[in-house]
């Protein structure tokens, strides 16, 4: 019987939350962007511009059939190879040392995430129909100031439960960054555990740093969409 060490796992615990930053950051970044880059798209196609939605079609259809492990091995190859042979032929200035591979997992979460989150703020944008951005041009509000004042605070409200669960999926696939070779709480522990033999506790930390991390970022999400909703008036879904 397998006997649990409460001492490997507070070394592991310590060890590895020194590398949470590098976590937040593949956590937090590509929501941010997909968030806005997302309702971009989406207000695109609600003002009826078609290669919105044929871009919203194609990233959601992208992310619908790749694995993202095998999204993020091809950017890392093809990226490095790319750099290797630009550097070794027109003598690029930027070398494959000179990236970090954070850049390469930023940019692969990203744009994993803009289709599902234009999906998301579509929905919300087409429940509250285009007459709310025509009052705003009735009373001299320029388009994205009727946006900004008046579409914008509807749509977060009407997102928000698609929204957390868009954010909560960023975090958990954040993980999967380790087999790019950064070092996060999910790298640092597993490192530890290789050379300890102790993975079951390296895998209960990761279970509970990022347990923390998605309750937390949900328990903040809906603290802010009910202070939101206080602010703007506009009443809560159920």
């Amino acid at each position: 019987m397998y006997n649990f060490s409460f001492s490997a796992f507070t070394n592991i615990l310590m060890h590895s939350i020194k590398y949470l930053p590098t976590t937040l950051i593949l956590s937090f970044v590509p929501s941010i962007l997909d968030f806005i880059l997302g309702t971009w798209l989406a207000f695109g196609e609600y003002r009826g511009h078609k290669g919105c939605r044929y871009a919203r079609n194609l990233l959601t259809l992208f992310s619908k059939c790749m694995p993202m492990l095998l999204m993020l091995f091809l950017a890392y190859f093809i990226t490095y190879n790319s750099l290797a042979w630009l550097n070794q032929r027109f003598n690029f200035p930027i070398g494959v040392k000179d990236l970090h591979p954070i850049w390469v997992a930023l940019f692969v979460l990203t744009f994993d995430g803009i289709g599902f989150f234009a999906q998301t703020m579509k929905g919300a944008l087409n429940s509250i129909g285009k007459g709310q951005l025509e009052a705003g041009y009735s009373v001299g509000l320029t388009t994205w100031q009727g946006f900004r004042k008046i579409v914008l605070p509807q749509i977060i409200i009407e997102a928000f439960p698609n929204l957390r669960i868009n954010v909560r999926t960023r975090i958990m696939l954040s993980a999967l960054a380790f087999t790019i070779a950064i070092i996060d709480v999910m790298n640092a522990a597993t490192s530890y555990a290789d050379n300890t033999g102790t993975f079951i506790e390296a895998y209960m930390v990761c279970a509970i740093v990022y347990w923390l991390i998605c309750t937390v970022t949900s328990l903040v999400m809906i603290l802010a969409e009910k202070r939101i909703a206080r602010k703007t008036g506009f009443l809560l879904r159920i």
